[in-house]
């Protein structure tokens, strides 16, 4: 009897490891790391520099302004599941940052990407090409001190977005350089760091939020200041209606383009396979316009 209870058993382990072995490879357990990005850039830079050996998942769905995101409690459990959860910081995410604390810190890494980057009044760093390769550079080396067996990758992934970062920043200067107007105007003020890398000034309708609207009397000031400074375009945006926005337009009979921020892509712009480079030269196209420069 006992011999036969031990052959049992080992026929039930042989049958498990048999069967484990016939598993598919997606129904194992992954070995890549797994990766939670609040936003879209910096879902596209871990994307970049992790190539195969990381998962990314970002936590705004497409489409929706991260402004106005709230966390449920399946996203705060999928969030202690993950092996390091990327943010940009700056208040950009509040309703990631007062969750933190129910991250478990001792399972997840959290990483800022901003830390250490020079605090402007505006979160949209990532619009400065030169400070989204600095932001890229910290999600390297999170990647590196997490999964040290697969730097060389990671290096060479990140030397590889840096260069097309570098370019970038080179196609934005030559443009503005052969610009005659120096000032542009925008729904809502996400540009302050594009505006600082180049020389440029922008004017906003909204505060750093789109629900930061002006007083009446501070809406009336804007359009004065767009008068004078003889600005012909005004640049909404894609996840926001700016409503104020169209008003202005409509009092100085400005010609409507579009400054997308990148907060998130929309189901459109997926669809259409855009991403960081395509939404940026775009937006450089467009300003343009607003700018004075010809093509």
């Amino acid at each position: 009897m006992k011999r036969t209870a031990v052959f049992s058993i080992v026929g039930v382990i042989c049958s498990i490891l048999i069967i484990t072995g016939c598993v598919p490879a997606d129904k194992m357990e992954s070995k890549r790391l797994q990766v939670y990005s609040s936003i879209y850039p910096l879902q596209y830079f871990a994307e970049r520099i992790g190539g195969e050996e990381v998962d990314v998942h970002t936590i705004v769905p497409p489409g929706v302004e991260p402004h106005d995101f709230e966390l449920s409690a399946k996203d705060v459990i999928q969030l202690n599941e993950a092996d390091m959860v990327l943010y940009n910081g700056r208040n950009l995410e509040p309703w990631l940052e007062k969750n933190i604390e129910s991250i478990d810190h001792n399972q997840v890494e959290v990483i800022n990407t901003s830390q250490d980057i020079k605090a402007l009044d505006d979160p949209h760093i990532w619009l400065n090409p030169l400070l989204a390769k600095k932001q890229a550079e910290v999600i390297k080396d999170a990647f590196v001190a997490r999964d040290p067996t697969h730097q060389s990758t990671y290096d060479k992934n990140y030397e590889q977005l840096g260069a097309e970062l570098d370019q970038l920043d080179q196609e934005y200067f030559d443009m503005v350089q052969r610009a005659t107007q120096k000032s542009f105007l925008v729904s809502h003020a996400a540009f302050t760091h594009l505006a600082d890398r180049y020389g440029l000034e922008q004017i906003s309708v909204s505060g750093l939020s789109p629900s930061d609207e002006p007083s009446p009397q501070a809406l009336k000031k804007i359009i004065e200041e767009a008068d004078k400074k003889k600005i012909g375009v005004i640049y909404l945006e894609t996840l926001v209606s700016g409503k104020l926005a169209e008003v202005v337009q409509n009092e100085l009979k400005l010609t409507p383009s579009v400054l997308n921020p990148l907060e998130g892509l929309t189901e459109i712009e997926m669809a259409n396979e855009d991403d960081y480079f395509t939404v940026m030269r775009r937006n450089k196209e467009h300003l343009m316009q607003g700018l004075g420069v010809k093509p």
